[in-house]
Formats: structure tokens, C-alpha cells, sequence
């Protein structure tokens, strides 16, 4: 027997973080109306919410054009993405981003995103609903920024497929896609039917920008400490930036450097009998030989949290950039003449 709810009880539920979409879904199956839910405690309806949905009509209008094959992931928030966020603070002096959350159950796909995301990085921590309202704390968005540029290094990477005039092999156009297809499932986000349709989550680059703004002393600290070659644990995320090509030093190869590409990092936070514990994850992009071709492998990480700072040459993974032009110039050399060894021995079949 499911548990009985009334109107205030889904209205806590709302406040306490739990999506719309889930609340819902409840209401109509105990009969109650979910307009009601969403009213304030004045009972009137919430007419200040900006209106980041458009009419009910628009949103039937983009639900039969993402049930007709178009790119669902352009979704039907894509009038102003601004509209989505914007940053607040609060009464103590911390500084938030606040998220509109429609009254009809809606959620933007850069929302059910950011729930995902955060709630990653702070374990139990899903934001605070207020009203009809999602607040998040800069602080903990910042510690996902990786994340959230990884997200936006996938989706650049699978657009970048969809020119048909690169004429990539079926194989390379698979491997591709696979990380922004895998973040469009955990989404439960449609991707698009057709083959060289360009995907996005609406907002997504308007909110990082946003969070670096918040964030720009920090950013500008971590840049002149690097060209100092020093680092600490805070500035781990932007020292490894999705995209960024890093060589792997004996980490998880036979003694030997690897070259890398950082798929996506983020700050981690949780509790042990020792207290609060933080740590740093970044993962990977490779790739192996597998049979008559190469596919993409990945590889995660751990940084344990560390005091003070560190020379950058001293880390596990330097990245490309922190070598001067000559070292790096003769690097690139180096991996690519193994490379071109790799392809020619590692694929296929050879006899002596």
C-alpha cells in the first residue's frame, strides 16, 4: 500500500529538494491537483515566477517536436537561458545560484544536471527548495565545475562529429559520442534521431561562465601560482580542465609516460570517523588496441587532500602546457613516433 499524502505534505517534499517532476507524478496518482501544491503559503498562485517555460502550448508544441525525431537535448528551454539562474546571497553572506523550478513539474535539463552534479561532489546534498526555487551554494558548485566543463567538452565532441564532410568511420563516430550519450541517459535526455543532428543542454555555457565569474579571484590565484610551477589541492580543477592533454607519469602504465586527455575532475566530500574528508577525481581518455581497431578506454583517479603547495613537475599528471616549448616540442615527438609504432603493431595480426 503506497503511503497516504496530502496537499502540505507534497509541499514539504518540494521544499526539501525533491524534484517537481517526482512530486508530481504522486499528486496525480492520490488525486490531488498539483496547482494547488505549488501555491504559496498566502495561497495564492505564484505569479512572480519568471516564465522561463512559455505557455502550455509551447511545451506541447516542443514535446511533439522531440517525439518527431528532433534533438530533444535542445530542449524546450531555450529561449533565454539566462532566465534558468541567476546568483543571489543569502542572509549570512554566502553567495548562491538560484534555479527556477516551474510550477507545472518541468524541469530544465540543466536542472535534473546540476542535481546529478552536486549531489556527486556533496554526498546527500541535494540543494535547498525554497518556494518554487532551487538554491545551490556557489562553493559546492565550483567544487563540480570539472564536471560541468566535461559535460561541455563531450558535447563539443560529439558535435564535432556530425560534419559529414570529416567522413569518420562508424566505429570512430561510436566512441565519440559514447561520453554525451552516457550523460544524456543519466539525464533520461532523448538524443537526437538523426545522425548529424548538433546536440546541447540549454544554458550549460551561460551557467559555468557564471560560476568562473563567482569565482575569479580564486581562478586568477591558482593561473599566477602556476606560472610560479606550484599548485595546491584547491586548484587541482583548474589545473586539470577537461580537454587538456596531460602526460601520466608511471601512474598506470609499465614505467613508462603516457599521454592523456582529462575527460572530466571534481571535488568529492564526504564523512568518515575522522571527520569531513575531500578528495579529487579526474578521469582519463585513452586509447588501446583492441583487435583490428582502437577504442576508448577511461581511467579515474584519486587525490587524496594534501596541505600547502606542491611543484607541479612533482605531481602523478603534469599537464602538456607546464613543460617549456623546446621539452614539450620533443615530448610530442616522442609520442608520436610510438604511437605510429602502436598503430602499425597493435592492430591486426602479425606472425614472426
Amino acid at each position: 500500500m503506497f503511503a497516504k499524502y496530502s496537499t502540505e505534505s507534497l509541499r514539504v517534499m518540494i521544499k526539501r529538494g525533491v524534484a517537481p517532476g517526482a512530486v508530481k507524478i504522486i499528486a496525480d496518482r492520490e488525486g490531488i491537483d498539483f496547482n494547488l501544491v505549488m501555491l504559496d503559503e498566502e495561497n495564492t498562485p505564484a505569479t512572480n515566477i519568471p516564465a522561463i517555460l512559455g505557455t502550455e502550448s509551447q511545451d506541447r508544441q516542443d514535446h511533439t517536436q522531440s517525439q518527431d525525431g528532433k534533438d530533444h537535448a535542445q530542449s524546450q528551454y531555450g529561449k533565454d537561458p539566462k532566465q534558468l539562474f541567476q546568483a543571489c546571497e543569502s542572509a549570512g553572506g554566502v553567495v548562491e545560484v538560484q534555479f527556477f523550478v516551474p510550477k507545472n513539474g518541468k524541469e530544465a535539463d540543466l536542472i535534473g544536471l546540476v542535481r546529478k552534479m552536486v549531489l556527486t561532489v556533496r554526498k546527500g546534498y541535494r540543494g535547498s527548495m525554497e518556494e518554487k526555487y532551487l538554491k545551490v551554494k556557489a562553493h559546492d558548485l565550483y567544487n563540480a565545475i570539472g564536471s560541468f566543463r566535461g559535460v561541455q567538452h563531450a558535447r563539443d565532441t560529439y558535435n564535432s562529429t556530425c560534419d559529414a564532410s570529416k567522413k569518420l568511420s562508424e566505429h570512430e563516430i561510436r566512441f565519440l559520442r559514447k561520453p554525451f550519450l552516457e550523460q544524456l541517459v543519466a539525464l533520461t535526455i532523448r538524443p537526437p534521431a538523426e545522425m548529424h543532428a548538433e546536440v546541447n543542454i540549454t544554458g550549460l555555457d551561460e551557467f559555468v561562465c557564471l560560476i568562473e565569474k563567482i569565482h575569479e579571484k580564486e581562478i586568477q590565484a591558482v593561473e599566477d601560482d602556476s606560472k610560479l610551477g606550484l599548485c595546491n589541492f584547491d586548484s587541482l580543477s583548474e589545473m586539470y580542465k577537461p580537454g587538456m592533454h596531460v602526460v601520466c607519469r608511471d601512474a598506470f602504465t609499465a614505467g613508462i609516460d603516457m599521454l592523456t586527455e582529462v575527460a572530466w575532475s571534481r571535488y568529492e566530500q564526504g564523512r568518515s570517523i575522522f571527520g569531513i574528508t575531500r578528495s579529487f577525481r579526474i578521469c582519463f581518455h585513452f586509447f588501446v588496441a583492441v583487435g583490428n581497431h582502437f577504442t576508448l578506454c577511461e581511467f579515474v583517479e584519486a587525490i587524496e587532500q594534501f596541505n600547502g603547495q606542491r611543484n607541479i613537475h612533482g605531481m602523478p599528471f603534469v599537464p602538456l602546457h607546464c613543460y617549456d616549448s623546446h621539452t614539450s616540442k620533443q615530448m610530442m615527438e616522442k609520442f608520436r613516433c610510438r604511437g605510429e609504432i602502436y598503430s602499425n603493431c597493435g592492430t591486426g595480426s602479425h606472425f614472426l
